[in-house]
């Protein structure tokens, strides 16, 4: 123990001041304490007792860490540095929940029943799996916090959270999707985009921000392929590149002759009217393209799809629904499981069964969808 006490005198206080290890630069860890100043003698004799809880690791320097610092440096040091960009947006979402109720606290003072109480506040207000997703999010900045050894225990156990409201994924009938497609024939040349997008949703269960990603260069028209590699984003301020949701997004899918032609007739467009505006031209590379060749925003293709299930008199459902629509013809054709996963891009066969449960409960051994067979059905 160090002969020299270091402490310092501020009114009718006195503060307690420790310095025991070092940083990853090397700098000196400080441990405070403020305490009633008393006398020298008595207030030296504190400074032995917190010198010694400070040695042993019964006092922890993150002992004052509130709960949105701890969460900070798990977003900062973990999770910034490695994750997409979405996921990086969906935890800063979190975290500004558990900053608004909790952030001011102290980690290490939260116990479980602090945690239960903020979880059925959020469950007044938010959708199970929002408040499922807030709180695993905390659960993994306390078990990381653990991990690096900042603090010793975490609130987050002994919790019941709110039963997930039983929901099925919203898509359209089989009659529904021939109103679907006789409505999008009508769709004007200038406007094409839009209907080949439709009819890579419909006839491919391609997310929005993946149908606005594919390169023109990632078709192939001999083989009806189109390679699953990019994502365009929307974020404040415009447009961003991303990789596929999970590395099982990444895919190749085969579509019917018929989407193919209609595809091969938006790259005509496209060359068409790319030199018909010259310098006006965006310069896009994408399948799927804006004004003047600019690149598609996600948003663009439900605010187009809206419009036109509205002018259709048509039941309302979101652009994301083409997909699970797509899913629904697959699992009614009798396509296993295991296919209709690798199809959607799924990571794994839970998440898709957990998605279209209902989908699959009449399924017979009948043979396996192709997509000639969706085309057979619905493009003939």
């Amino acid at each position: 123990m160090p002969k020299k006490h270091n402490w310092r005198r501020r009114g009718d206080s006195a503060q307690l001041i420790v310095y025991i290890g070092a940083d990853y630069k090397g700098n000196p860890e400080i441990y405070r304490k403020t305490i009633p100043y008393t006398t020298p003698a008595k207030i030296d004799k504190e400074w032995e007792l917190f010198y010694a809880a400070c040695a042993n690791g019964s006092i922890q320097k993150s002992s004052s860490m509130t709960v949105s610092a701890m969460v900070e440096k798990v977003l900062t040091d973990k999770i910034c540095p490695n994750a997409k960009k979405n996921t990086i947006k969906g935890y800063r979402t979190c975290q500004k929940r558990i900053n608004a109720a909790i952030g001011n606290r102290k980690a290490i003072e939260l116990k479980p029943v602090h945690i239960q109480e903020w979880i059925n506040n959020m469950s007044d207000e938010l959708a199970p799996k929002t408040v499922k997703n807030t709180y695993s999010f905390l659960h993994m900045c306390y078990d990381t916090a653990i991990g690096w050894e900042l603090i010793t225990k975490s609130p987050c156990h002994h919790v019941k959270l709110p039963k997930p409201k039983s929901q099925e994924a919203e898509s359209f009938t089989a009659d529904e999707v021939v109103s679907l497609l006789g409505a999008i024939e009508k769709i004007s040349e200038d406007k094409h985009d839009y209907k080949v997008a439709i009819l890579l949703a419909l006839f491919g269960g391609l997310r929005q921000a993946e149908i606005c990603g594919i390169e023109e260069k990632a078709v192939n028209f001999d083989t009806g392929e189109i390679k699953i590699t990019k994502t365009l984003n929307l974020e404040r301020g415009g447009l961003y590149e991303d990789t596929p949701k999970t590395k099982s997004s990444i895919r190749t899918v085969v579509y019917p002759q018929k989407v193919m032609d209609e595809v091969r007739k938006l790259t005509a467009i496209h060359k068409e009217l790319r030199l018909k505006l010259g310098t006006k031209w965006k310069g896009s590379t994408k399948l799927i393209q804006g004004a003047n060749g600019s690149d598609m925003y996600p948003t663009n293709l439900w605010e187009f799809l809206n419009k036109l299930l509205k002018e259709n008199d048509m039941r309302h459902i979101p652009f994301h629904a083409l997909r699970h629509t797509y899913t629904s013809m697959l699992a009614d054709m009798g396509k296993d499981l295991t296919e209709i996963s690798k199809q959607l891009g799924h990571s794994q066969k839970t998440t898709t069964l957990n998605t279209y449960s209902h989908m699959f409960k009449e399924l017979s051994k009948a043979k396996k969808a192709t997509a000639e067979e969706l085309s057979i059905r619905f493009l003939e």
